[in-house]
């Protein structure tokens, strides 16, 4: 495989990886979904009009944002890498 090739194919696992995770934000109501198609002017003032009018609804939506994260990563992730680090051979 070229490296075009290979470029091309992280980027639409990327893609893919960005699809599956903007559809479960979506199904746990934790974001607004707009197809960047489907993304106008109007329709983006409209939804900031609803949002700013029903901030109850906007509660409920962040806080299904943070029953999906993990406040942690970042030093799950450096555990991670100095286990890892440490178990290589020198």
């Amino acid at each position: 495989m070229d490296r075009e090739s290979a470029d091309e194919s992280e980027e639409e696992e990327g893609n893919r990886q960005l699809q599956q995770r903007v559809a479960e934000l979506e199904k746990a109501n934790a974001a607004w979904v707009i197809k960047q198609s489907a993304l106008t002017p109007d329709g983006l003032a409209g939804l900031l009009a609803d949002i700013l009018t029903h901030p109850e609804v906007l509660s409920a939506r962040a806080e299904a944002a943070r029953a999906l994260g993990h406040p942690d990563a970042a030093a799950r992730l450096a555990d991670l890498a100095e286990t890892l680090s440490e178990s290589e051979p020198a």
